[in-house]
């Protein structure tokens, strides 16, 4: 566990600690303990030194890892859909290292193979269902190929095409919310490794 992560928990969680490491973290500076001691509720000698510091950090990553130990149902990451990285509070929108925000529902991920666009039809993402379910009006997450907008389903078809000389299926998803400048970038630059997020609001 990471000192980011210790802070978190000690930060957003602390309902879960013990009154006695409540006591031992509401000082910033004394000598170092072992976690032993906090259980055992050997305070140890409070002082001032230059290792206070890391002995803070040290007790509170221990504490952070009981509390993690015990009650893992109860500890909440709110991690980034985008980057996956922990975001500053659990009831945060946006992340504070990508800048992704998730105020919306994320109902699906899904992995775009290849564009189609033929005339008199609408224009189409074709690809598969990595998980979750995908309905009609819910909204395209774009950020994850290159494209900084959400863009709304209109339709969704089954679609089939040969590949090596057999018929493979896939989910087409219809949108008009593209410009032809993002149309073509799409075709050129299919496919994707990172899936794409389908979201509601």
């Amino acid at each position: 566990m990471d000192k980011e992560t210790a802070r978190y928990i000690i930060a957003y969680f602390s309902e879960l600690m013990t009154d006695h490491e409540k006591l031992i973290l509401t000082y910033r500076m004394y000598s170092f303990m072992s976690f032993s001691d906090i259980q055992t509720g050997d305070l140890g000698e409070l002082k001032s030194d230059e290792s206070s510091e890391y002995d803070h950090e040290k007790i509170r990553l221990n504490v952070a890892t009981r509390i993690i130990s015990e009650y893992p149902e109860k500890v909440f990451f709110n991690n980034c859909p985008k980057c996956g990285k922990l975001a500053r509070t659990p009831k945060a929108k946006q992340c504070r290292y990508c800048k992704y925000r998730w105020d919306y529902v994320v109902t699906a991920q899904f992995k775009l193979d290849f564009v189609l666009e033929i005339t008199n039809r609408p224009f189409f993402l074709i690809g598969q269902i990595i998980n979750g379910e995908i309905n009609q009006s819910h909204l395209i997450d774009m950020t994850n190929v290159g494209i900084d907008k959400l863009v709304k389903i209109d339709s969704i078809e089954f679609a089939h095409y040969h590949q090596n000389e057999q018929i493979s299926g896939s989910i087409g998803l219809a949108t008009s919310g593209l410009t032809e400048e993002e149309k073509q970038y799409l075709k050129d630059k299919s496919p994707f490794r990172k899936p794409v997020i389908i979201i509601s609001k």
